[in-house]
């Protein structure tokens, strides 16, 4: 070894411990991230499932992990992003890793924070208000269009007026168990 690499790598130990001697540099902007301290995991894995759904979709083809590729970095690394369609878009997909610590969600900031970006929850709760039978064949017989009730359909009507059961099924589930069996972790 010759003097000018053993006086190089003297000057490269000295300038390193110095370096560690003076430990994080406190003015620095860019600071380390720190690990989320409250998860609902339930609720992650619920957004999950709803983050890789391409029903979600105006098309039911493309899911938020079409434009933002959790395998590629949280996008999808092209110029201007595809969507709906197939249509090429103006901007490209911005990077949803560590998206919960940006000031503003969208190129263009339209949203404050991660829940009013993503309002799924308010949509699927909505859409739900929706989900009633106004036309089963259990409804016909109580508007007395159908004569015939299936039997099993009987049987079921009977079951919902045991004392306390007040006739209507839905709005008693909670009263018969369901709560509380899902309440204690045990599933319904």
């Amino acid at each position: 070894m010759n003097i000018k690499t053993k006086l190089s790598r003297s000057l490269s130990a000295i300038a390193l411990v110095v370096a560690v001697s003076a430990g994080p540099a406190t003015a620095e902007s860019i600071q380390p991230l720190h690990p989320v301290k409250e998860i609902n995991p339930a609720l992650a894995e619920l957004g999950k499932k709803l983050f890789f759904d391409p029903r979600l979709s105006k098309s039911g083809f493309i899911s938020c992990n079409s434009c933002h590729n959790l395998s590629m970095g949280g996008t999808d690394n092209l110029k201007t992003s595809i969507g709906h369609s197939w249509q090429q878009g103006l901007i490209n997909a911005p990077t949803v890793l560590n998206s919960s610590l940006n000031l503003a969600q969208f190129w263009d900031g339209q949203a404050a924070d991660l829940k009013a970006q993503a309002k799924v929850t308010a949509a699927i709760a909505e859409f739900e208000k929706t989900l009633v039978t106004l036309n089963s064949r259990f409804d016909k017989w109580l508007l007395g269009k159908q004569e015939a009730y299936p039997l099993q359909g009987w049987r079921l009507h009977h079951l919902s007026q045991w004392p306390g059961g007040g006739g209507e099924l839905v709005p008693e589930n909670g009263r018969r168990g369901a709560l509380r069996d899902h309440q204690s972790g045990r599933g319904a």
